[in-house]
């Protein structure tokens, strides 16, 4: 019996270069809502790729990562007082706590990307969610579970809110709509249609009697709001009173009237809006940001006896009388435009605090990874002063990473983008040294990783000292980009070449730099000279010595490999396997294995001393393969791809031993540590990422196994078919996929276990019990509505021994309200079932007093609360802040008049 080939897996060791991702949004945290911190305005929640990460702008430090899977985070919410809502792109939602006081929650409902969340205002017990898939869900935090999906949107939802209170959802979408949701009855009353393009945000003003929209069109549609009190009617059955209301019924709620139109400088669509204090501001896809004005109650009714003053002298001065004279609110009258705020780069999101009466902070979130903070001063309208107070960008890179290293002894790895290089530490992943230089597109450490030499899109190769953290050199090299550099094996040379069709052999050097100033010694720097020249038939695109010295090999674009001698460059094979150009090769050290990637998604393995090709990989990935990399001493490599993954490969069994998944674009490029412990990557999504070689062995079975499970729980992910559900506007939340098919699985084992179970009903009911409460809240629904009807019809009189035997009431009548809903049509039709359901009806008297208990618990908790306040004279549950900014502007306002009389 042959041995077996044992591999290492390879485990994510940190992520880095990521401030924020531009697929979310950004929260500004309050002060007090972080233990240990205290400082207003200071701490930002952004979306990190998969990653909720909260940075303090002050001083650049990371101050939490909240990570819960690894999907990308799409969208935020933050209730105002401990609970960060996150929203994925696989459709998930999370629930964060900040103190760390309980633990996360995940619900799943949505079947594409969360597009928008937002918190019940009240008390933020309640979660909305609306995503890609037209879709909005409201989530029960306390109970961990969905209350109902609302359908009606036929487009992308971009927003809801909660109007408090009201008990109101509003919700906009990329199909012109907003609809207006009564939540008691789950039912839209409302639907706005006078958008002629998709509406990309909205906001209220003034305690919700204004409601601000945004989209595409020229200017931003402002509505008043009319709330109207509902009838209390009590309705046996919600169906008939959905089926039955009209148009006239429509406007019992709100009466929605437009006021007027706010002209937008910007052309593109409204990304998002954002109102606090008395501001509110919008922007675009571009970098303009405008902030308007809400003036208040008195502002406005200054204006109105001003114009109606006005009026009334133009009516005298004609002859006319004015009694028929009246004004009305305008859009001049409600709002008035500050300033536009231009930032460095496109704005992804922003949030405005108003942190004195005159003074505010503006917090934007920028689509090139980079935080900024503007400082707003509106003490005049006419002339507001607007300043750049910070640009929060240092730990990472602007724009995509085209070009990692590692250095010799693997303790530090080089990242190379547009604009700049940056030295990064691989135990800490700080960055450590960052120059600014060109187009960089390929690097290597030189000189005992003392230097660094890059090539460039402009065609020259630049020399960077690290310790000084000046540029060395810069060499004038290719007419045109520098696709490729390799070391020679001595590390005394290299080889570059270019969009020129050309190859060139250098060598280092020392050269004397005269000193500018006469009393100095020259110094001595680092250069290349050139060696030689090889004309190639089209343009190179990746050059590599052997280790061996023996050979040195180029991938053209014309699909072929050239392999020469190295000392001579005399042509020795030409490979044409590939179909399409040849992006990436690399050579296993002992020189005998070469490999090639190529836009076709194919890997090919040669053997480098007969240049015969020993096996060809189709579709290796799922789109154009960008680097190859052997591991040092090893026949195992890695490879990486458009499609966002990192595979690893053995080129002497020519199987696929490891996905590594966690990029969510395409990735770019590749590095192998020369001790073969680490792998860096990095993608489009501006994430520079770490894999470590653990001491777990991976067994392939094993791994095949899961991904196939993995591929199975893509596919089943979908919306669960409820029987006896019609194509209503609220339904069931409910998600079919593997977790929830396991839970279903276990209640079946237990139900089959009881029913051929010779044990004490007690310990039956005890195990059934059990189940139920493994079972995660979130996921409860979904696993009882993939039960079959044949077990259904045994869980039922279990679940009423549970509720009559065990203290806890609330989850077993849960589990029977939701079964009795969903198959009450088949449970009154058997017989059999007749004695259960007269026993559970006996039995809601159990429930009647836990329901009892609990509301005279609640009462209990507002009497000893309100004797608290009475006792200290303070408002313990209370924020003050709002009285306290009263009490300054009756201040001023006394100052003022005594100031005017005398």
């Amino acid at each position: 019996m042959g041995l077996t080939k044992n591999y290492l897996k390879f485990a994510p060791a940190g992520v880095c270069n990521v401030i924020g991702s531009s697929w979310a949004g950004i929260e500004l945290l309050p002060s007090g809502s972080l233990p240990g911190h205290t400082d207003i305005g200071i701490h930002v929640c952004v979306g990190a790729c998969e990653s909720l990460v909260v940075w303090d702008i002050r001083t650049g430090d990371k101050v939490k990562t909240f990570t819960n899977g690894a999907s990308m985070v799409t969208s935020i919410a933050f209730n105002g007082s401990n609970h960060l809502a996150v929203g994925y792109l696989n459709g998930s939602v999370s629930i964060f706590p900040l103190n760390d006081a309980g633990e996360s929650v995940i619900f799943e409902g949505h079947q594409s990307s969360v597009a928008c969340l937002a918190f019940d205002s009240d008390e933020g017990l309640r979660l909305a969610s609306g995503g890609k898939d037209t879709d909005i869900i409201v989530w029960d935090i306390v109970s961990q579970r969905g209350l109902y999906r609302l359908k009606g949107h036929k487009n992308e939802v971009t927003r809801v809110r909660f109007i408090p209170k009201r008990n109101i959802l509003v919700s906009s979408s990329r199909d012109t709509f907003v609809k207006f949701w009564d939540l008691d009855i789950q039912h839209c009353f409302k639907t706005i249609t006078d958008h002629t393009s998709s509406v990309g945000d909205f906001i209220f003003l003034k305690d919700y009697s204004y409601m601000v929209t945004g989209s595409a069109m020229q200017d931003l549609k402002v509505w008043s709001l009319e709330y109207i009190e509902k009838d209390v009617i009590e309705f046996a059955d919600k169906r008939p009173r959905l089926e039955t209301l009209d148009d006239e019924k429509e406007e019992q709620q709100v009466k929605c009237s437009l006021l007027g139109t706010i002209p937008k400088e910007c052309k593109e669509e409204i990304l998002s809006m954002f109102t606090r204090g008395s501001l509110f501001g919008f922007h675009g896809n571009d970098k303009r940001l405008t902030v308007y004005k809400i003036r208040s109650d008195d502002e406005i009714e200054h204006k109105l006896k001003k114009r109606m003053k006005k009026l009334k002298k133009q009516a005298a001065e004609n002859g006319q009388t004015d009694s028929g004279i009246s004004v009305s609110l305008t859009i001049d009258d409600l709002v008035v435009k500050l300033q536009t705020v231009f930032a460095s780069f496109k704005i992804r999101a922003f949030q405005i605090l108003e942190h004195e009466e005159e003074k505010a902070k503006i917090v934007a979130l920028l689509k090139d990874n980079s935080i900024e903070t503007y400082g707003l001063e509106h003490r005049r309208v006419e002339k507001p002063v607007v300043d750049t107070l910070s640009k929060f960008s240092l730990p990472g890179h602007r724009n995509e990473i085209r070009t990692l290293a590692f250095s010799s002894d693997s303790s530090a790895v080089m990242s190379g983008s547009s604009e700049s290089i940056r030295i990064w530490n691989r135990s800490s992943l700080k960055c450590v040294r960052s120059f600014t230089s060109g187009y960089t597109t390929s690097s290597a450490f030189v000189f005992g990783d003392r230097h660094v030499v890059v090539g460039t899109r402009s065609g020259q190769l630049e020399i960077y000292d690290i310790a000084a953290g000046l540029q060395e050199d810069s060499i004038d090299a290719h007419e045109g980009i520098v696709r490729t550099i390799c070391l020679t094996t001595d590390k005394r040379g290299l080889a570059s070449g270019g969009e020129d069709k050309q190859v060139l052999l250098w060598d280092f050097d020392y050269v004397l730099e005269e000193a500018e100033d006469e009393s100095k010694q020259p110094r001595r720097k680092i250069t290349v000279v050139p060696k030689k020249k090889v004309e190639m038939a089209d343009v190179v695109l990746c050059v590599k010595y052997s280790n061996d010295m023996k050979y040195f090999v180029a991938s053209l674009l014309n699909s072929k490999i050239y392999v020469f001698f190295a000392d001579t460059m005399k042509l020795v094979w030409v490979l044409y396997d590939h179909d399409f150009a040849v992006t990436c090769i690399d050579i296993s050290t002992d020189s005998q294995i070469l490999i090639s990637g190529s836009i076709d998604k194919s890997i090919h393995i040669y053997d480098l001393q007969f240049g015969q090709c020993l096996r060809f990989i189709k579709c290796a990935h799922d789109d154009r393969v960008n680097s190859v990399q052997f591991l040092p001493n090893t026949h195992l490599f890695f490879s990486s791809s458009h499609d966002g993954t990192v595979k690893q490969w053995d080129a002497d069994t020519f199987q696929n031993i490891l996905i590594l998944r966690g990029h969510h674009n395409n990735v770019t490029c590749l590095a192998v540590s020369p001790n073969g412990k680490f792998v860096a990557s990095s993608a489009t999504d501006k994430s520079l990422r770490l894999w470590e070689k653990t001491e777990e062995i991976l067994v392939l079975d094993e791994e095949k196994e899961l991904e196939r499970e993995r591929q199975l729980d893509d596919k089943e992910r979908e919306d669960l078919v409820i029987p006896g559900e019609r194509d209503n506007e609220a339904v069931i939340v409910g998600s079919k996929n593997t977790r929830t098919e396991s839970s279903a699985d276990k209640l079946i084992e237990q139900i089959i276990e009881n029913f051929n179970s010779k044990d004490s009903t007690n310990s039956s009911v005890k195990k059934s019990s059990d189940v139920l409460k493994q079972i995660p809240s979130s996921e409860l629904e979904a696993a009882l509505l993939l039960l079959p009807f044949v077990y259904v019809e045994q869980l039922l009189p279990i679940l009423a021994t549970i509720i009559e035997d065990e203290a806890e009431v609330e989850l077993p009548w849960r589990c029977v309200m939701l079964l009795v809903r969903v198959h009450l049509g088949q449970i009154t039709n058997n017989r059999t079932l007749l004695p259960v359901l007269e026993k559970l009806r006996r039995l809601r008297i159990l429930l009647k007093q836990e329901k009892e208990l609990i509301n005279f618990n609640r009462v209990g908790l507002l009497f000893l609360k309100q004797k608290l306040e009475d006792r200290d004279s303070i408002m313990l549950f209370s924020d003050v802040t709002n009285i306290l900014n009263e009490k300054k502007k009756r201040r001023r306002r006394k100052r003022a008049i005594v100031t005017i009389k005398a």
